[in-house]
């Protein structure tokens, strides 16, 4: 009985792990697609290049010293 327990809480901690992976990876989609969008719009108001767009949120970023995805969500907000 005490192998077979030992054996459900490690398989458990396994899954664990998995979902917390699982979480980390569509939070980083959700963060990349935001940029994206982000991006997307800078390009079109201030007709940049994608490297520049992107050059542009970041250089926001460091200044405000925020996350890049919390920049892209404003630029997204004020549209």
């Amino acid at each position: 009985v005490g192998s077979i327990i030992e054996i459900a809480v490690a398989r458990f901690e396994e899954f664990q792990v998995l979902r917390e992976e699982l979480a980390t990876a569509n939070r980083a989609l959700h963060e990349r697609k935001l940029i994206e969008r982000a991006k997307g719009l800078l390009m079109r108001a201030r007709g940049l290049t994608e490297d520049d767009a992107f050059a542009f949120l970041r250089t926001i970023a460091m200044n405000r010293q925020s996350r890049l995805a919390e920049v892209a969500q404003m630029v997204i907000e004020t549209g």
